[in-house]
């Protein structure tokens, strides 16, 4: 009887951890990176207690040091790729995808190339730098699903932007 019970309690602790891996989602943390003190450090609506210490590196070179509660300077705003599990109210990250890349629908508005801010996206923008659209147009078109590696950083004059420079990879998906 004690191994029958033993038996279903591995089985059923098995099933419960497939559950919680089939729930992560590849998403996109961008917002304020912020020190909560006791919610701990958030980009956004991303839980980040969970990561490495080389993650929290990582991402405090492409965003700044998190802003904390008594700090007077606004915190950083950026965007990172991740593997998250949703639990409300943040997504649970669960490993940071340590190259930056924006992706989605490709927009050309206001001669300026970016992902995002379409009707039924995010609001958050990912602009394309003026000197690496040749290199986007050459791989993929103004309204199709693209992705794009390079370095990503927060645009100087909005907080709900990101700019992408140093493209090292750009494909249709």
């Amino acid at each position: 009887m004690k191994k029958l019970l033993l038996a279903t309690v591995a089985i059923g602790l098995t099933v419960v951890a497939a559950q919680a891996e089939s729930r992560d989602i590849e998403r996109t943390c961008k917002g304020e990176f912020t020190d909560m003190r006791r919610i701990g450090l958030t980009l956004g609506d991303c839980d980040l207690n969970s990561i490495s210490p080389k993650e929290l590196e990582y991402i405090e070179r492409v965003c700044g040091a998190p802003g904390t509660i008594d700090s007077d300077s606004k915190p950083p705003k950026c965007a990172i790729t991740v593997i998250a599990t949703p639990s409300a109210p943040f997504y649970s990250v669960r490993k940071v995808l340590m190259s930056d890349k924006c992706s989605g629908v490709l927009h050309n508005d206001q001669n300026a190339l970016h992902f995002g801010g379409g009707k039924g996206e995010d609001e958050g923008l990912c602009v394309i730098a003026k000197s690496e659209v040749a290199k986007v147009l050459a791989a993929c078109r103004i309204g199709h699903f693209c992705e794009v590696e390079g370095t990503v950083d927060s645009c100087k004059d909005s907080g709900e932007c990101v700019e992408i420079t140093s493209i090292t990879s750009a494909r249709r998906k």
